[in-house]
């Protein structure tokens, strides 16, 4: 989902696994450790500036140096994420989770085949992804397509 993601075409079994790919990778900046105003940089931003601006260092140090100086940013109030998807600002990483993971629970349905070849009935599921897409509650379709009785 993340343009320059290096795992994009990466499956995971569950959302919690996705969700900590993102705190780790697409959730963290970087700041220098020598009070330079650098903020919010990306890891090879922040290794690029210490080589040149601070002396070289061995890959080691550099590499000490780059893990001490991360730190986690994830969606807030006062500082949310857009859904990669919609464009919806998304406060907090439970709301993103949800809120995201609703889309590709969506995206996943719609890729399956159909299990039948009645065309009325084809017409049916598509709009029952139209309803869920253009509404944000969940719980009529997850009942028709999720429930556990037979």
């Amino acid at each position: 989902m993340a343009d320059d993601c290096p795992a994009a075409n990466r499956d995971y079994a569950r959302q919690h696994e996705w969700i900590n790919h993102m705190l780790q990778k697409h959730w963290r900046t970087w700041k220098c450790p020598y009070q330079c105003p650098l903020n919010d940089a990306s890891e090879t931003n922040l290794r690029h500036h210490i080589t040149s601006t601070h002396g070289s260092k061995t890959e080691l140090e550099l590499d000490a140096i780059i893990a001490r100086c991360s730190r986690t940013r994830t969606p807030s109030r006062s500082s949310p994420t857009n859904c990669p998807l919609c464009q919806e600002k998304i406060e907090s990483v439970q709301k993103y989770q949800k809120h995201v993971g609703r889309h590709l629970v969506d995206l996943s349905l719609f890729a399956l085949p159909s299990l039948d070849n009645d065309e009325e009935i084809n017409k049916q599921n598509m709009s029952r992804v139209r309803y869920h897409t253009e509404h944000p509650t969940m719980d009529v379709f997850r009942e028709e397509y999720f429930s556990t009785s037979d």
